[in-house]
């Protein structure tokens, strides 16, 4: 599966788990995207958590962890749903 034009700039890291059927992504775009692996299916999209370029992320079941360029280091909750994603730190 591909999944043409998933950001507007360079996609620079990726974590995926098969048993959530997740992938989340993070961009120069300074945006996360947590996609649906088996459809492509965009489930939901994070900005304004980072100033500058996405460099490097982690997941698990109820959070995201991220780093940026901006020299920040950014934990995004969504222990509660998706629709209800916040910034933890």
């Amino acid at each position: 599966r591909t999944i043409h034009n998933a950001h507007a700039d360079l996609v620079r890291t990726l974590a995926f788990d098969r048993a959530m059927d997740v992938i989340v992504s993070g961009s120069y775009d300074e945006s996360i995207k947590i996609w649906r692996f088996s459809t492509g299916a965009l489930l939901h999209k994070i900005k304004n958590v980072h100033t500058s370029r996405v460099f490097k992320l982690m997941f698990d079941r109820s959070r995201i962890v991220s780093c940026s360029h901006d020299r920040s280091i950014s934990v995004i909750d969504f222990a509660s749903g998706l629709a209800h994603a916040r910034l933890f730190i």
